[in-house]
Order: C-alpha cells, then sequence, then structure tokens
C-alpha cells in the first residue's frame, strides 16, 4: 500500500473480477453522477477503484449498491498521473479500464467493454478513439494488466493519457483502434472551470518536447485554434511553454 494512501471504503469481491474500472477523482462533485450511471450497468465481473482528491468537497466516503470496489483516500495533493498510477498497482482485474470522474457512460458502456474484453487482443491496448471530439470523450484505453505497459508520467496534470499514449506508442505496444457505439460523454471545458486550458498547454508543449515531435505541437495549435476564446489563450500558453521547455533543455544549467 502507498503510505500516502489509506482505504476509506472496501467492499470488492474476493474472488478475481474480469475489469477493474479505475477513476482518478479530480475534486469534482460530478463523480457522484457518475457512479450513477455506472450502478445502473455494474455487473459482478467488474469492479470500481477510486482514489478521492486530499480535501474533495464533498467527499466520496462509500460507493452506491451494487457496486462493489474501493475508495482510497489521499493524504498528499496528487496530480491525475499519479492517481492513475495509484490505481493501476491496486487493481486486481484481469483487464483494466480508464474513465475519468467528470464524465457519463452511456448505458451499454460497460456491455460494451467487457464485450471487448472477452474478444480483443490480449497483448495490444484497445483505444475508444480521439479525445475531445464535439463534447464526446473516447479516452477508454482498455488493456491486459499483466501486459506490463509503462507509468504514467506523474508530471503530467492534465494530458496524462495523451502522454500515455504516445509513450505506449514510443514503446512498440500495439495500439488497436476500436470505433465505441456505447460513448462516454465529457463536459467541454469552459472559462468559468479552472483555467483547465493553461495546464493542458503545459502538458502538450511538455509532450511535444519529450518526444521531439513538431507534427503534435502543430496538431495541438490548430486544435486550440477550434475553441475562440479558450483557443487564443491556449495558444499563446502553448507557445509559452514550448519555448520555454526548448530554452532548459538547451541551457540545463540556468
Amino acid at each position: 500500500m502507498n503510505k500516502d494512501l489509506s482505504i476509506l471504503f472496501d467492499n470488492r469481491p474476493s474472488k478475481a473480477c474480469k475489469l477493474s474500472i479505475l477513476v482518478p477523482v479530480r475534486n469534482d462533485k460530478r463523480v457522484f453522477k457518475l457512479l450513477d450511471a455506472l450502478k445502473l450497468q455494474i455487473l459482478p465481473c467488474a469492479h470500481v477503484c477510486i482514489i478521492n482528491d486530499l480535501k474533495p468537497s464533498p467527499l466520496l466516503r462509500e460507493l452506491p449498491n451494487p457496486i462493489q470496489g474501493v475508495i482510497f483516500h489521499s493524504s498528499k495533493d496528487m496530480t491525475i498521473a499519479e492517481k492513475t498510477n495509484a490505481l493501476l498497482a491496486h487493481a486486481t482485474g484481469e483487464w483494466v479500464v480508464f474513465i475519468e470522474s467528470d464524465t457519463i457512460p452511456h448505458k451499454d458502456w460497460l456491455t460494451e467493454i467487457l464485450a471487448l474484453c472477452a474478444s480483443g487482443n490480449p497483448s495490444a491496448i484497445h483505444q475508444g478513439g480521439e479525445m475531445y471530439v464535439k463534447g464526446r470523450n473516447f479516452n477508454n484505453f482498455l488493456f491486459r494488466r499483466d501486459l506490463g505497459v509503462p507509468p504514467f508520467d506523474n508530471e503530467m496534470q492534465y494530458a496524462q493519457d495523451t502522454a500515455w499514449f504516445t509513450n505506449c506508442e514510443t514503446k512498440g505496444i500495439p495500439i488497436i483502434p476500436h470505433s465505441m457505439h456505447a460513448l462516454i460523454f465529457h463536459d467541454a471545458l469552459t472559462l468559468e472551470g479552472d483555467m483547465r486550458f493553461f495546464k493542458f498547454a503545459h502538458d502538450y508543449a511538455l509532450i511535444a518536447i519529450q518526444t521531439r515531435n513538431g507534427a503534435f505541437f502543430r496538431r495541438r495549435l490548430l486544435a486550440e485554434s477550434y475553441y475562440a476564446i479558450r483557443g487564443i489563450l491556449s495558444i499563446f500558453a502553448l507557445i509559452f511553454y514550448y519555448c520555454s521547455f526548448s530554452l532548459r533543455r538547451a541551457c540545463p544549467g540556468k
């Protein structure tokens, strides 16, 4: 057990299950809506693992019936990447899938994921599609727990899945696209939020520098341009972080 984690709630099944659903919580009360959606489709062969924030509001203390799983409480602030790594270390299912706490899955999402577990290539990562398309989030990364995937980069603040996906590709782990019928719906990013676009800009620039992938950087600039005010701010932030990381790498002693 990670020394920074304690178990707040645990009703995991005694027998090994087919699927672990991992949920790193972002201090977001929308996790209750996610659990309300999951409890209508949960099956005995799947369980949920959650990490609360250091100071969640309100605190998630238990899982609603009939969901089985575990809730960890963190004694320190953790990035989403750190939470995801910790959840992966405590997963017990044969297969693992990630879902974010501010998303709502289609009513048939779990059924489709489990069908993919039964028929999917066990030596590959199955990807639900691209992220942030018309308010939909497709970042369903499904893989066997024994596949030996690399850990998430703890430096990533919000784009941890994009960085992880890129890292897996670099290491030669096959990525198999899968057209999900049962989608996950994600809230659009807005200025009323916590200025997350600056965090995404930080991560995207870092990914471009780490992978020396100028094409990725240009694609992100183009993508951000679709988002009006957020796009303008994100473009400036992305260029700033990219130049900052480039200078830091060119002059490591300064």
